[in-house]
């Protein structure tokens, strides 16, 4: 249905020239596939968008082009590229935190920096990414965006699970899941959840861990978004049960973790979901 809506809208704009409308199309077509766990697909369609409104005169939009592109591009593991995207997308909002408002609801400013936080903590540099994530909650909170400072919470509960520390994510994914709530996206809620999730795991906690990332779960497969991260869902659930000495139920799941990830074949989808996932298989071979 998404395919056929946007095939219309496609032939629509093409037909009336509107290069500020055709752009749109293809970064909003572009998340929509991101958040089916089409990776492959949203960059393509992200990266014409940012082509597209690279050429109008509208400054603010053409400031905001990379923006859509940043993300596809780190789920299909291209930091490099993702980075110098967002680099160049901070440059030209400097001075221009209320950009981003009218077209996302989000401060691209404040997105921005903890994103930058994001990229970090998936190419090892730990302080670095723990330092870009709290500036974009202090950047959030101080130009009145709900939306990025739960997302920079909620990020911080990652974090917990590649540094093997829970303290670090634990509170602040509570904080990302309480706002995230307050503002009632499916979408953030299903990743608030499971970064809650991790934290619980990384604690050993798990009977809460294992609900919260059940309810994680749900809201990802009944409302069809976050679909790119079902893979690692699905991987630190099989560890929660591991810990839990539910053995049957973990394997399963760690074997769906693996097929979806494979499937979805995204960098940071695919590498961690196996790389727990076979951790679960082997312990319970």
């Amino acid at each position: 249905e998404e395919a056929r809506a946007f095939s219309e809208g496609k032939r629509w704009v093409e037909r009336s020239g509107d290069v500020k409308a055709e752009g749109l199309l293809e970064n909003a077509y572009s998340v929509v596939l991101n958040t089916a766990g089409k990776i492959e697909a949203s960059v393509r369609h992200a990266l014409a968008g940012q082509q597209l409104l690279s050429q109008i005169p509208d400054e603010e939009l053409r400031a905001l082009a990379p923006m859509t592109v940043v993300y596809p591009l780190m789920c299909a593991g291209q930091f490099a590229r993702a980075r110098e995207l967002l680099g160049e997308m901070l440059d030209v909002t400097r001075g221009h935190p209320e950009w981003g408002f009218d077209l996302w609801q989000i401060s691209a400013w404040a997105w921005g920096h903890f994103m930058e936080g994001a990229i970090e903590l998936f190419v090892g540099n730990l302080d670095g990414a723990k330092a870009q994530l709290e500036r974009g909650i202090e950047l959030a909170r101080q130009h009145g965006d709900p939306e990025s400072e739960g997302w920079a919470f909620s990020w911080l509960g990652e974090m917990a699970g590649i540094a093997g520390d829970a303290e670090i994510g634990l509170g602040a994914s509570r904080r990302g899941l309480d706002i995230s709530e307050r503002m009632g996206s499916p979408y953030s809620r299903s990743l608030a959840y499971y970064r809650l999730g991790i934290s619980l795991v990384v604690a050993r906690r798990w009977p809460e861990a294992i609900e919260t990332l059940e309810c994680a779960l749900t809201i990802v497969r009944e409302r069809r978004t976050g679909l790119e991260r079902e893979a690692g869902l699905l991987a630190w659930l099989a560890e929660a049960y591991l810990g839990s000495e539910d053995l049957a139920r973990a394997r399963a799941l760690a074997e769906e973790a693996v097929a979806i990830g494979r499937r979805i074949a995204g960098g940071i989808l695919a590498s961690p979901a196996e790389a727990i996932s076979e951790s679960c298989l082997r312990s319970n071979s």
